[in-house]
Parts: structure tokens; sequence; C-alpha cells
């Protein structure tokens, strides 16, 4: 380590002494062999100037120039100024009154405006009348009547129908008045017994006895409940339903029972209703519609013809 230490110190002198030149260390041997000889001569290294400040110790490294770009001489160079675009002609004169007449007649045409030119004594104009391009109707029409909830269908006491004795048909029902009779009483048929059950006072009966026959396609009572009766309409126009108890009347002793007229078969029946006393019966009216409907309602004319 000493030999080391001393041949780093012999550079560090060496690279003071001549900075600028390189150093040249030789560097020691023994000066005899083992076997008494010389040695050979060492070798020289040689040191840049570059690597000499790596060593520690050494002089401190030179700083580079700095490059300064050189002054420009000549003048600076602006962006060219845009090149204007070319003026557009000029129309004439008579171009443009022609332009301003096109564009006047578009215009005219386009808004639905005539013009009407009417000439005086002086030669002044007079102003357009501007009329619509699209016609329209001024026409006043009537307004329409209000329209109330529709009446339902009320046999009249003077429509023309059926005569007592003729065959009046609706719907699946053909129905025959054989007779037309009032009465103070009818007789009321109860399972075990029988009674007579009355009008009242100022009331009275208008029993309607007809054959009803079944041309339809399905069975059908024609008195039960209200059966096949619309109602017996008087002179007044007034409209009475049959009584509550009509299947227990004499005479109706197949009513309600289950058992039904079928198709093809007829059966008679008796309709019974409850009217005011001075009350004249004008007409019977029965649809042959299972379901209630007033669509085609046969009215059978019974005036003059009710006995007691």
């Amino acid at each position: 380590m000493a030999y080391l230490d001393r041949l780093h110190m012999t550079v560090l002198a060496l690279q003071a002494a001549s900075p600028s030149e390189p150093a040249v260390l030789t560097v020691g041997r023994p000066l005899l062999e083992a076997d008494g000889r010389r040695p050979p001569p060492a070798p020289s290294i040689a040191m840049s100037p570059d690597i000499a400040p790596l060593v520690p110790g050494g002089p401190a490294p030179q700083e580079s120039p700095v490059m300064i770009p050189p002054k420009p001489t000549g003048e600076p160079t602006l962006p060219a100024a845009p090149v204007p675009a070319p003026a557009r002609p000029r129309l004439s004169r008579r171009a443009t009154v022609l332009v301003a007449v096109w564009t006047v007649l578009v215009a005219g045409v386009s808004s639905g405006i005539t013009a009407v030119v009417v000439g005086n004594s002086d030669g002044v104009t007079a102003a357009p009348a501007v009329s619509p391009s699209i016609w329209q109707d001024t026409r006043a029409y009537p307004a329409d009547p209000p329209q109330g909830p529709e009446a339902e269908p009320v046999p009249s006491a003077t429509a023309e129908g059926y005569a007592i004795g003729e065959k009046a048909k609706s719907g699946g029902a053909t129905g025959v008045v054989k007779k037309v009779r009032e009465s103070a009483t009818v007789t009321i048929v109860d399972v075990e017994t029988t009674k007579i059950l009355k009008a009242g006072e100022g009331a009275k009966y208008v029993i309607v006895e007809t054959t009803v026959y079944n041309d339809g396609t399905e069975s059908f009572d024609p008195a039960c409940g209200m059966g096949i009766s619309r109602g017996v309409v008087d002179t007044e126009g007034r409209n009475f339903d049959t009584i509550e108890n009509q299947y227990q009347v004499q005479g109706n002793e197949k009513t309600c029972s289950g058992e039904e007229v079928q198709p093809g078969f007829k059966r008679d029946a008796l309709f019974v209703y409850k009217v005011p006393a001075e009350a004249r019966p004008a007409q019977w009216t029965f649809s042959g519609f299972g379901d209630g409907s007033e669509a085609d309602v046969a009215i059978v004319n019974l005036s003059g013809s009710t006995s007691s």
C-alpha cells in the first residue's frame, strides 16, 4: 500500500507542475531483482489533461465556452399581407331595374296580391287591392239542435197493428188475442187454496186471453213473470204492466211450473193488468225476443172489443 500511495502522490505532483502537458509517470521497480540483476525500465503512463481532473486533489475542470449565435444582419422577414378579393362587378342601371321588377312580381304571386290599377284624370293610380289567395267560406249555417236522451220506443195508440183474432208475430212468438175483458176481481189459485183478488176502489183488471205459438228455435214460458208481454196501452197512451202474481191467476196453471212451450207447440195464456177504472184499453203489445228487447214489438188493437 505504501508503494501505491507514493505512486499516487507522484502523479499529483506531476499534474500540478505542468497542467497543460501530458504527465508522464514512470512506475518504479526494485533496484535489483532477486538474482541481483537490474530490472528492465518501467512502462510509462501518459495522462491526458482531460483525465487529470479525475484524479483526487487535481485541478478543477475547465468550463466549455458558451456558443452565442451571431447577430442577424439582414432585415426581418414579415408575413405577406393577404391579397384582397377582386371586387364584384356592379350591375348596370338597367339590370338593377330588371332585378327589382322581377322581385316585385315574384313577391306578388307568392302572397296572392292582385294589384288593381285604376287611372284618373290626373294620372294618379289607386292603391293595390289585396285579396286572399285561399277562398274562405263566410256563409252562415244554422247551429245543430241539442241532442237529448233517446226516448225508448213506446207503442202508440194510433199505430197500425193486428186485429183481434189475427196472428201477430214478433221474433219467435206468434200471439192471437181471442178475447179482452174487464173485471173488478180475479181468481188466484194457490197450491191448496183459491181466493178472490180485488182490484180496489177506482181500479179494475184488464184480462187479455191469448193463444201463444212457439215459432222459434228455443223454448219459453209466455206468461211467467212479465213473459212476452210489453203492456197494455190505453187511449191516453199510458202503458201498464202485468200484475205481480199473474202466474197464480186461474187459467195460468202451467205458468212458471217449469214446463215451457217447446218449439212448434202452443199454449193458452192470460195476461192481467190493473188499470184505473176510467181507462179504456186500446192496444196490447208483446215481443217474441227473450232478452226483453223492444225491437219488433207486435201491436194488437183492442179498441171497442172489451167485455165485462
